[in-house]
């Protein structure tokens, strides 16, 4: 099931289903790639709705997910230390940095 869903541009459950039920003559007798669908496998997928398969394709759907992606994290010691901080003035008007 998922190669059929991931051959075919990766669609919800719902797409997947009408699809498969329009397309599994042609996917049985399709030889490259060899999807393994028998008759008995031809029944079942023709019977089966669009949140069995989504059921189904949830385990390969987090897989495709990203993890650990961020775009911001904290500055480091360093990189304070060198940036010059205006913190308060002392009493002739000039700045005091830490």
């Amino acid at each position: 099931m998922t190669r059929i869903w991931d051959d075919h541009g990766r669609p919800c459950g719902k797409l997947c289903a009408a699809m498969i039920r329009g397309m599994i003559d042609f996917l049985v007798s399709w030889k490259e790639p060899d999807y393994g669908i028998t008759d008995e496998l031809k029944v079942l997928r023709v019977r089966i709705s669009g949140a069995q398969i989504d059921r189904l394709l949830a385990p390969a759907r987090k897989a495709l997910e990203l993890r650990g992606v961020s775009t911001t994290r904290a500055a480091g010691a360093s990189l304070r230390s060198q940036a010059p901080v205006q913190t308060l003035f002392d009493r002739k008007g000039n700045y005091l940095f830490r």
